[in-house]
Formats: C-alpha cells, structure tokens, sequence
C-alpha cells in the first residue's frame, strides 16, 4: 500500500484536524495521529481527464452544418468549448 495514490478531499482533512482535537494546535498531533486521519478519510472518485484544448483530437473538430455546432472527429460528440472532456480524449504532446 505505500505505492498506492490515494486522493483525499484537503479540505474535510483539514477541518478533520481543526475540529478532532479540540484545543489542540496542530503543533500537538503525532505523526502516527496525522497517519490515522489521512488513513481514515474516504478516497476522491475521481479520474484524470483530459480537456479538449489539450487533446489530439481538437485538430479532427467540424462544423455540423445544420446546427452549427463543432463536433469531434474523435468521440463524435458536440463540442461547447476547449474546457469540455470526454473518456476519449488523449494528451497532445507539444514539440518543444
């Protein structure tokens, strides 16, 4: 388990230490109290994605001549902006 990621939510971990001890500062938690919090909070269900600004298939969009709309060549899908993202999308990697 020490190679696995895990993503907790930052937020509820650090209102978990402001609240859990109560007159404590954060100076006064051990490690292995630390350890116990991050070990007990629930995981993010999250998964990387990949935006459409910065995807191969940006390239492959066209114009639907009826609505007007771009759609992707890659997942067929109408496209409202370069912040969209589907499961289709692959990083385009910048010649440096």
């Amino acid at each position: 388990m020490a190679n696995e990621k895990r993503l907790i939510d930052a937020d509820a971990f650090l209102k978990d230490i402001l609240t859990a001890g109560i007159g404590k500062t954060i100076i006064e938690y051990s490690e292995s109290d630390i350890g116990y919090m991050i070990r007990k909070r629930h995981t993010v269900d999250a998964v990387p994605v990949v935006r459409c600004r910065d995807c191969i298939g940006k390239s492959t969009w066209i114009k639907d001549a009826e609505t007007g709309c771009d759609i992707c060549g890659m997942s067929g899908m109408y496209q409202k902006s370069e912040n969209g993202y589907c499961s289709y999308g692959l990083r385009r990697i910048d010649e440096e």
